[in-house]
Formats: structure tokens, sequence, C-alpha cells
């Protein structure tokens, strides 16, 4: 690590800089990976929930929102960290878990180690949160369907 790269970067080790920020504030890593997923998952809900998609609320508007949101939600999902995929691929994949047993909602989000990882768990919650945003414009859609049957 002794050796500094003309450009400031580091040659071998990609996002260095994440990594220097890290070693002065330990948890910076941690939160920043919470927020983007949480920020993922609303974004993706905000783009397709019935409300704010319209070109009546523009695109900053979401943008914000999505942003506020993801900053009063992150504090409450802190306690889901575990240290290394190897750990989230055992609590998604559990042979030996009792059927009987509850599910666990609060279910820890491992560290994804690479960029490919990372991407993969941003477009995971991405496509929950449009998922979300589609639920409920069939919410919307079938109490339109029944007020225009019912009239």
């Amino acid at each position: 690590m002794g050796d500094a790269h003309p450009t400031g970067f580091h040659p071998v080790i990609p996002m260095q800089w994440l990594n220097d920020i890290a070693a002065t504030y330990p948890l910076f890593q941690q939160l920043l990976l919470i927020f983007t997923l949480v920020l993922s998952r609303l974004g993706g809900l905000l783009m397709i929930a019935p409300i704010y998609c319209t070109r009546d609320v523009p695109l900053r508007g979401r943008a914000f929102l999505a942003v506020a949101l993801a900053m009063l939600v992150t504090p409450t999902q802190l306690g889901v960290l575990v240290d290394g995929p190897e750990k989230m691929a055992a609590l998604v994949i559990e042979p030996e878990r009792d059927v009987e047993q509850p599910i666990d909602w609060n279910t820890e989000t491992g560290d994804p180690g690479n960029l490919i990882n990372l991407l993969v768990f941003i477009g995971t919650e991405i496509l929950v949160g449009m998922s979300l945003g589609l639920a409920v414009i069939m919410l919307f859609v079938g109490v339109q369907l029944a007020g225009q049957v019912i009239a």
C-alpha cells in the first residue's frame, strides 16, 4: 500500500478510497451499504407507484422523496449485517431449517465483497421495490374497476 498511483487510485485494489474511509470510520461501509439498498428499494417503488409516477410529480421531487425516506428508514435497518457472502448464502439456502419454524423477516444482508455482488444486491432491491409498486397499481386498478362495476 506504500506505492501511490499517479491518479491517486491504487491500480490493483478497486475503490481504495472506500477502504480508506472505512478504516477511518469503521461503520461507514456498512451504513453506505444499507443506505444504498434501502434507497434502491424505495427508488424502485417510487418509479412505479401510481401517485408518484405521473408527470405531475417532477423527477427531482421523486428522487428527493426517495432519498429522504431512505434516510428515515436506514437507521431501522442497521441490525441486518453479517460478514460475508457465504453467510448470506447460508441464510438464503437453509436446508436444515425446520419447516414449522417461523420465518425471520429481519434477514441479514451479507457484505457484497465485490462490485458484481453489489450490483446484484441493488438490482434485487430495485426489482422488489418495483414489485411492491406493481402490487399498489393492481390494488388501485381493482378499486377503480369495482367503482366502475358499481356505477
